[in-house]
Parts: structure tokens; sequence; C-alpha cells
């Protein structure tokens, strides 16, 4: 009989549908029953639509109440689930992380005779409390925990902060995983012509074209890397994304005579195509737990022009691009510097080198199979 595997996240989204539904069948094929306990089916500032017929795994959302927000933390409540856990029977369970209300509760509920883990993306430039009642509840609820799920070396970092002797021996790594369908068939999907255009007028005066996908926050950075670059031509940025800074970077874009196209919200699929039809991805951002866009960077064999602040820099770089310190304007621009310099011959090797790491560290089947093995050994610790 098959081990029930319980994976305790706030939301499906289109790329964990695709990560569990071939998690799910990984699962199968090692013994285990993969069940994805979701609190709520979104949240408020998610643009996409929710479509069961694409979640072929065995799932149950707990709660279809409007979410609020109180000081950057989503508020999910879900008594129906911390009972659920109560009483289901089960061998593994995985909880996303201590981002609400209800992942505190879970946390307390699960039992403590079975494999629990706590799942970890973020890293200690990406949280904005260290210390306070703040740090005394996360340390504490984080530390009723022996084995923890790290996207990487510096959510391994953050954990060690607030357990010192949280033993290698007792973490598993799961890297983000893309939605691979999508980037393996964009060629069929276009642009939209008015942005089309845009950008091919850029490239017939030599620009080099830098993609940021970003909500207009300042967690991302977008001001201190714009003023730090606003000499350095030929370079046209394109930023796709909405958000509440929008007007202050349109006036600043205005001021400084900048070639930034604020292109707003785009779908997954247009993303995906601006990714195959810029020079460069760009992450300049203050913090970022673990980014997806640029691990699908990598999948589209484009070179990166990253902060260090990321939390999964030293995954996604591997002589595939520029890194930077972020709020540093010399560092920032001795980089994007060189990325204007680097002729057409370093810009292939980039590309062939972000390709080859994608394979090699991300591509989903391989990634999925790993972590059941790691899972795997911990049930033997």
């Amino acid at each position: 009989m098959a081990k029930t595997l319980l994976y305790i996240t706030n939301i499906p989204t289109p790329y964990r549908n695709f990560r569990f539904n071939l998690l799910a069948r990984v699962c199968q094929t090692n013994g285990f029953h993969l069940r994805v306990l979701y609190m709520n089916e979104s949240e408020p500032d998610r643009a996409w639509t929710l479509n069961k017929k694409d979640m072929r795994h065995d799932f149950i959302i707990f709660s279809h109440n409007k979410v609020k927000q109180t000081l950057g933390m989503w508020l999910h409540f879900c008594p129906k689930l911390h009972l659920y856990l109560l009483r289901v029977p089960y061998c593994v369970a995985i909880l996303g992380g201590l981002a609400s209300p209800a992942h505190f509760v879970a946390s307390l509920v699960l039992k403590p005779s079975k494999l629990n883990v706590l799942s970890v993306e973020s890293n200690l430039s990406s949280i904005g409390n260290h210390s306070g009642l703040a740090n005394k509840v996360k340390t504490f609820l984080m530390r009723r925990f022996q084995f923890f799920q790290v996207t990487g070396t510096k959510a391994a970092e953050f954990i060690r902060h607030y357990v010192p002797d949280a033993k290698t021996s007792h973490m598993v790594t799961l890297p983000n995983v893309i939605n691979e369908p999508l980037f393996d068939f964009i060629e069929a999907e276009s642009i939209p012509v008015a942005i089309e255009k845009q950008i091919n007028a850029r490239r017939e005066l030599g620009h080099k074209i830098v993609l940021i996908p970003a909500r207009l926050i300042e967690e991302k950075g977008l001001f201190p890397f714009l003023e730090a670059v606003k000499h350095s031509d030929p370079l046209t940025i394109l930023i796709a994304g909405e958000g509440p800074l929008r007007a202050s970077l349109e006036a600043f874009v205005t001021q400084h005579g900048l070639d930034v196209i604020l292109l707003g919200a785009q779908s997954p699929q247009v993303t995906a195509a601006l990714m195959k039809n810029a020079d460069v991805l760009c992450l300049p951002s203050r913090s970022d737990p673990s980014p997806l866009s640029v691990i699908e960077a990598c999948a589209c064999g484009l070179p990166i022009l990253v902060s260090n602040n990321i939390g999964n820099v030293d995954e996604v770089f591997a002589n595939n691009g520029w890194r930077f310190n972020f709020g540093d304007a010399v560092s920032t621009r001795k980089a994007v510097e060189s990325m204007l310099k680097a002729d057409r011959t370093v810009i292939q090797a980039m590309s062939q080198a972000s390709k080859a790491l994608f394979e090699s560290r991300f591509r989903a089947e391989i990634v999925l199979q790993a972590y059941i093995e790691q899972l795997q050994r911990l049930e033997a610790v």
C-alpha cells in the first residue's frame, strides 16, 4: 500500500500544477501517494484563473473565502485544514513555509511521530524583521522541526540562523520547478505587435534588450538599478509587471530620459515569448526568496544579470551572465557595462551555459526523482 505524502501550501498556481502533477507520478513509482492540501483557491494579487482541469493530482482546497493582507502577510485561516491534519493518517508531511496564521497552526498540529519537513525558500536578505516578537515566534516554530526542505544554499543559511544545530543530513533540496511545457512550446506564441515593433526599432539602433519581469514594488530594486544605469548606453529595458510604483517609475523614466518601456502585467505566455526575444534577463532585487523567472531564463538560454540578493543566485549562476551587489551603484554599473560590451560570441557562450545549467540542475523530472529519493533517506534517519 502506498504511503501518503501530504504537501501543505497556500494556493494552487500554474507552475505548481505542473510540479505537483509530475510529482504525483514520480511518487507513484516510488511507493508514495501525493495529496496536496491548499489553504485557499487564490490570493487577491494573483492574475491567473484557477482551472481545476489542469490539476491532475490528488488535492483538497480548504477555503474559498477572500484572503486579507496585513504587514505583508496573507491572513490564511483554515480550521478545516487543521482538523484534517489531526485525524488523517500520513507518513510524510511537507509544510510550505511559515507565511500565515494557517501555516503557524499547521506546524503545531502535525503528528510528532511522523516525518514532518518544513519547506523554506527565504534567505536572510529577504526578511524584514530579524528581532523582536516576530523573530521569537519564527524561531519557536522553526525549532519544532528536525527536518527541512530548501531551494538552495541561502535557504539553508536562513535555517541555521534560526536553528543553529540544524543538520545538513536532515535537509532535502528541492529547487523551484518551472512550468516546462510553456517554454517548450512557446514558439507558437507571439508577443504583441506593438511591443515587437518597439524591440525591433531598438535593435536596429544597436541596443541590447534587457527584460525585467517584476512587480513594481520596492522589493524588486527597480529604482536603485535604474539610478545606477541611467547613463549606460545603448540599452533598452523592458519591465513586464504592474504595481503601486508605476506612476513614480514613469516620472523617473521621463525625468532622466531613460529608454525604459513599462509593459504592464503580461500573461505567462507573453512573458515567456519576451524571454525568447530579449538579449538578457535582469533581476535587480533587494529581496527575492527564490525567483522562478531566472530559472525560466536559463530554460530559454538567456544570459542573466542579477543582484546577489536573489535567494537562488548560487544555483542559477555559472558563467552564464553577470551579478552585482544590490544598492552598490559601482558594482551595478560595472556589471551592466560588461554586459553591453559583450560581443555575439560571449553572449552565445553564456546562452549555452544557461541551457546546460537548466538541464543539469532544474529539469523537473530529474529534480523530482532526486527529491523523492532524499525523502526516502530521511525516513531511515
